[in-house]
């Protein structure tokens, strides 16, 4: 049969195959197709189209020009091929329509010998490999483009909300525009559902996080062990919306105390990082103070009240201070100066700084009486203050054993101010418990125990050391005083690191074994009294008119107008 009697399927097969892969060759054709003139490729030079040369990309495109023309010269060889099929499809000499599945067989074939065509010749299979890679290419640069515009615009209006939640929530409105401008550039948001987690109790994180929209709730868990782990959770409080959260652990550089949980079926945050909200405290004057009022208002500063509340209450009435409860307050509080209160480590740095601002005899301490005044018995000239005097290291503070060996364990100290200085005592006088507390239950052990009293109480053996051997606390006997070698030797026994024993040496240089058996031996159940009387002519103004006195004697001045210059000079250089 010719092939002009060919059916019309054949014609529609045609059109669906050979035409398909010319339109897609023929995309990289000049208007001016020259086949003729395609210059050689090893005397090939820079072409210029329009009076420009053509580099980079139009080099390239011209190369593909080239490509596609020689590919033109193969169209002829691959209708014949399409032709050939189309006579496959004929049974006999009529002109009946073929099966479905000879159209299918037929389209599958043109596939495989276009295949073929391609195998056999490598600069057409290029040409149709680049073509496809420049669409595709194409195609994702327009979808790119088109998904970067609609997450700018998305990005746009999360930051919007940012700036307009940011200008309603203290402290961030009280930022200058331009740093809450800023600011927005560098928070996340995040949305959460009813009942999702925000903060997990415990975690270390240091985020802040801005409430735009919805409510937070927060818990506290609690897990019990005593027949099964069972968990409670205490309901803490409820915000809304705009607020802000979370920076507890940035400034204190603590855990989380307390889980936040989502409360409304869309919450929507913004997370900050701490050390953005650092940046902030540190730079931005009017933020930092609104913070500090917004936190006390808040009550963060509640276990401080209590201790100050606890003190005054005692000194106002003159009773025994309530020391646990002071105690208490004080773990509480988290002090600056006492950072590894809660480790079980010693806090060497912590516990120097508050012996060497306490009286000396501090380990063997357990009763103290705070006055503003010296008591009657201890003003009469026949009593020396100097014998029963105990030196403090780091403070100008008089304090006095109550008897003339510091053996009863009582101790008068003079106060110069009825409140900031019996503050002050009485958190040093706390964080020497805490700390004597962790390294009584460091040397709990019998072992430990044993070497230090082996040490320390020797009986003299020989009349040299009788004459040597001191009276001791321990019933007034005599021991043979320990020497400095000796306590080294038994400290190097003891279950401590050896950051702790060098630290103990350096607190007590010359009778650290003694202090440590003290600790020991005395369970720190410490009464405090108070005597503050304002009946008494107050310390500070015997102080100064002592000063007065002896700056009288040494100018031997009578006038008494020569006598205020001199001490009203003297206070304006030295106080």
């Amino acid at each position: 049969m010719s092939s002009n009697n060919l059916p019309q399927y054949v014609e529609q097969e045609n059109a669906t195959h050979v035409p398909r892969r010319r339109a897609s060759i023929s995309v990289a054709w000049d208007a001016d197709d020259d086949d003729d003139k395609l210059p050689d490729k090893d005397n090939e030079k820079p072409s210029t189209h329009g009076g420009d040369v053509i580099t980079g990309e139009s080099k390239s495109n011209l190369g593909l020009e080239r490509l596609s023309s020689y590919a033109h010269q193969h169209l002829a060889q691959e209708e014949a091929v399409n032709n050939a099929l189309s006579n496959n499809h004929h049974r006999g000499g009529d002109a009946s329509p073929a099966s479905s599945s000879d159209i299918v067989l037929g389209s599958v074939t043109s596939d495989i010998l276009t295949e073929k065509v391609m195998q056999n010749n490598p600069q057409l299979s290029l040409v149709h490999d680049q073509l496809e890679e420049q669409m595709v290419k194409l195609l994702q640069d327009v979808q790119r483009k088109e998904g970067i515009s609609l997450a700018s615009e998305e990005r746009k209006a999360e930051q919007e909300e940012a700036y307009n939640t940011l200008s309603q929530v203290p402290p961030f409105s009280y930022l200058p525009i331009p740093e809450q401008r800023r600011l927005v550039h560098d928070l996340h948001q995040i949305e959460y559902t009813d009942g999702e987690i925000i903060v997990n109790q415990g975690s270390e994180d240091d985020d802040v996080y801005i409430l735009a929209q919805g409510r937070v709730v927060m818990v506290q868990i609690r897990s019990s062990f005593k027949f099964i782990v069972k968990s409670t959770a205490k309901f803490v409080g409820y915000l809304d919306a705009p607020a802000y959260f979370g920076e507890w652990g940035t400034l204190f550089d603590s855990k989380r105390n307390a889980q936040v949980v989502a409360g409304a079926p869309t919450t929507r945050v913004y997370r900050m990082t701490g050390q953005r909200f650092e940046e902030l405290c540190q730079q931005q004057q009017a933020f930092r103070l609104k913070l500090a009022l917004g936190l006390r208002q808040n009550g963060i500063f509640s276990h401080i009240d209590s201790f100050v509340a606890i003190v005054r209450r005692a000194v106002a009435h003159d009773t025994v201070f309530d020391f646990p409860a002071i105690l208490e307050s004080y773990r509480k509080m988290v002090p600056a100066i006492h950072c590894n209160l809660h480790s079980s480590e010693l806090d060497l740095e912590g516990w120097t700084y508050a012996v060497r601002r306490l009286p000396d005899s501090i380990t063997s301490v357990y009763v103290y009486l705070l006055a503003n005044h010296i008591p009657m018995p201890f003003m009469h000239p026949a009593f020396d203050l100097r014998a029963v005097q105990v030196r403090t290291v780091a403070r100008r503070r008089q304090s006095f054993a109550l008897d003339r060996h510091g053996a009863s364990g009582k101790l008068l100290v003079v106060m110069r101010e009825k409140y900031s200085d019996v503050l002050d005592f009485l958190s040093l006088l706390c964080a020497h418990i805490h700390e004597s507390a962790k390294l009584r239950a460091k040397l709990s052990r019998p072992s430990a125990l044993h070497c230090i009293h082996t040490c320390l109480w020797k009986a003299p053996t020989s009349p040299q050391q009788q004459q040597s051997a001191a009276p001791t606390a321990v019933g007034q006997r005599q021991y043979q005083v320990a020497s400095l070698e000796e306590q080294k030797a038994a400290m190097d026994k003891l279950p401590l690191t050896q950051e702790e024993k060098m630290g103990l040496q350096t607190l007590w240089p010359k009778d650290f074994l003694y202090r440590i058996w003290d600790i020991i031996t005395l369970h720190e159940n410490i009464q405090v009294r108070s005597d503050l009387s304002s009946a008494y002519v107050d310390s500070t103004d015997r102080w100064a008119e002592s000063i007065r006195r002896a700056a009288l004697e040494l100018l031997n001045a009578s006038c008494d107008m020569c006598a205020k210059y001199v001490f009203s000079v003297f206070f304006f250089f030295f106080l």
